[in-house]
């Protein structure tokens, strides 16, 4: 089992800053996927991703997308294609008057069917994506109902009592070698415990 990722390995691997997937575990985008990390009985755990995968559910669920402009070539070929065409000037007279009137208001009503097309198309996108989110997330609660994903605080618990048991367990090294190995004298004994409670101590200093 691959240890939980630290907000900045979350970030590479997402492709976004480390702030971003700091503040999505503080408002609770990322929940589910998120587990406490503690690196020695005496510090509170910190918050760590658990479930990559399961995060990048969440992530996709519960993050609005970016709205992003067009591009530039795309702004300028729609402003061309709005743009009249300027021709040869034509003396101007009463006829020629009344046939442009007649010709931008034909423009004008060609344009708007193709607006409302275009905004009926967005909403429709639009409303596919909130109904995959919404999918997305019913299988996240689906899935903690059922006990297959493992919450925070329970991770937090469990960790800090195995790490309790094992901090019990080595520190009870020395005696049981003394009653396995009846030559050790008390300084051999003296010996062994310095090394273990130097062991443990080297162990609360390390980070991943």
């Amino acid at each position: 089992m691959h240890p939980p990722l630290t907000a900045q390995e979350y970030a590479s691997r997402r492709g976004v800053a480390k702030h971003a997937v700091q503040k999505a575990i503080r408002t609770g985008r990322l929940k589910a996927s998120v587990v406490g990390y503690q690196r020695s009985p005496d510090e509170p755990p910190v918050d760590r991703i658990g479930d990559p995968e399961l995060a990048d559910r969440e992530w996709e669920a519960n993050t609005r997308p970016v709205m992003r402009m067009p591009p530039a070539e795309v702004l300028a070929g729609l402003r061309a294609a709005r743009t009249p065409h300027q021709g040869t000037p034509e003396p101007e007279d009463e006829t020629e008057d009344e046939t442009e009137d007649e010709t931008e208001d034909e423009t004008e009503d060609e344009e708007t069917p193709g607006g409302i097309e275009n905004f009926v198309e967005n909403f429709n996108r639009a409303r596919a994506r909130h109904e995959e989110a919404k999918a997305q997330l019913a299988e996240i609660k689906l899935a903690e109902a059922k006990g297959s994903v493992l919450l925070r605080g329970e991770a937090a618990a469990g960790f800090s009592r195995m790490l309790v048991a094992f901090r019990t367990a080595v520190l009870g090294v020395p005696s049981r070698a003394i009653q396995a190995l009846p030559h050790l004298t008390p300084s051999d004994l003296e010996v062994l415990e310095s090394l273990v409670s130097e062991t443990l101590e080297h162990l609360t200093e390390w980070q991943p």
